[in-house]
């Protein structure tokens, strides 16, 4: 009897499937509008023919079952259509995803959801950009979609938005929103609404973390994108923190401070175009896995006190024409994990190689002083090495006394088992910059 009901039940779900997924610009989902699609029999109330209400006989667990397997949770929400007996139980779901909901509906559907109602493992909300929403609606339709999604909404919807989401307790929260704000940032104290939450996952370039006032005691991941964030005064306060990801975000005075006894992986990446970064201190003695990548100028202090690293992926990229040997200068230098000499399998011994990328800039030179530049390598030594990579990028010049000048340095010389040279040719058009190239040619 009951895989005869469930039978019914999948059936009915199949069914009414195209009801589900239709996108909403082409159609209603009223139940009048559900009853002309089918036989009332399968809308969970007596047919003509007297069959058997099979989806309202399903016990709550199973129908729970079923909205699991839905892809979001406006999916599971319009299930209501099938039969009354489904409203309101996409609101139980241990997992919460809104795809392309709009903003007002997504604030509303988030405030009507009662604390404690479900123990939630994740609530992921993406809010679509305006041409993820414009793109898939009738033509007849773009105009005022795209007008009303352009529009800058105010401040306190978002401070509204997630402190809807925080009633929820979530253990984990993904939330991303690519949308205009009328003020450029907007204040969010984790600490007040997220005390219980392990995970967080926050895409928004409007977002502002100043200095929490309270221990955040539960979090152990936190990856945070385009926001504006005082990372010395975060850190500190998430006792439990093991992994903490950090991309193109603005950073107060540009610098990367990070203590924290508990943080086992660290990433950190920006691409901000016109952002340097000044100063990278981290004191980390769990830390594991350390992934740097920034932009600097000539003035770059790192200190990094992390004895228990194991992977490392450092690349600093020199923004301007500051640093460098001779007629030699620097564009790059990369610190990396790669496994010795090729070999294969998780247990295969690793080597820390370094690279440096340097170019031709003649006629014009450098201060031809060894001992400066020096320094200015060993910044990125912040492990031992046992490789050195160079590539020089030039377009007739010999390279023997550079690599003889590089070699000679103490650091480089009593550490490098193996050395690399990628030499890259162009040629000059009318004697211009090397920088401009027109032909690679080897």
């Amino acid at each position: 009897m009951g895989q005869r009901i469930m039978k019914g039940a999948k059936l009915a779900v199949v069914r009414r499937a195209k009801i589900l997924f239709l996108p909403i610009s082409e159609g209603s989902y009223s139940m009048d509008g559900a009853r002309r699609h089918g036989g009332h029999s399968e809308l969970g109330g007596p047919s003509s023919s007297g069959g058997a209400d099979l989806i309202s006989a399903l016990p709550d667990d199973m129908i729970i079952q079923v909205l699991v397997r839905l892809p979001c949770a406006g999916v599971a929400a319009r299930t209501s259509l099938i039969s009354r007996r489904w409203r309101g139980l996409w609101t139980r779901l241990p997992d919460l995803i809104f795809r392309d909901v709009m903003p007002g509906l997504l604030l509303a559907a988030l405030s009507s959801l009662g604390p404690g109602a479900a123990s939630l493992s994740l609530l992921d909300i993406h809010v679509p950009a305006v041409l993820d929403v414009v793109n898939r609606v009738s033509p007849s339709s773009r105009a005022g979609l795209r007008s009303s999604l352009r529009r800058r909404w105010p401040a306190n919807y978002v401070s509204s938005l997630l402190r809807a989401t925080a009633r929820l307790s979530p253990a984990a929260l993904r939330f991303s929103h690519p949308l205009n704000l009328e003020k450029p940032y907007v204040d969010v104290d984790l600490s007040a609404c997220f005390h219980v939450t392990t995970s967080i996952e926050l895409h928004a370039a409007f977002l502002c973390f100043p200095g929490p006032q309270f221990e955040l005691p539960a979090l152990q991941s936190l990856s945070l994108s385009g926001c504006r964030i005082s990372l010395v005064a975060l850190v500190p306060l998430c006792p439990r923190l093991s992994m903490l990801k950090v991309v193109d975000a603005f950073l107060p005075a540009d610098d990367i401070i990070i203590r924290s006894a508990s943080l086992q992986e660290l990433i950190m990446e920006n691409n901000v175009m016109g952002a340097w970064t000044g100063r990278v201190h981290v004191e980390a003695p769990a830390l594991k896995q350390l992934t740097m990548h920034l932009r600097t100028g000539s003035d770059l202090s790192v200190s990094v006190s992390a004895p228990l690293l194991e992977k490392v992926s450092w690349r600093c990229m020199y923004s301007g024409a500051f640093i460098g040997l001779g007629i030699w200068g620097l564009l790059a230098a990369r610190l990396e994990t790669e496994k010795s000499n090729g070999q294969l399998g998780d247990d295969a011994p690793r080597v820390q190689v370094l690279w440096l990328h340097m170019f031709a800039r003649c006629p014009r030179s450098y201060p031809d002083t060894v001992t400066g530049f020096a320094t200015e390598i060993e910044k990125h030594m912040i492990t031992g090495i046992s490789g050195l990579e160079v590539h020089l990028i030039t377009p007739e010049h010999v390279f023997g006394a550079l690599m003889l000048r590089l070699l000679g340095m103490h650091r480089v010389r009593t550490a490098t088992r193996s050395l690399k040279i990628v030499l890259q040719r162009f040629k000059m058009k009318d004697r211009c910059t090397p920088l401009v190239m027109s032909q690679r040619t080897g």
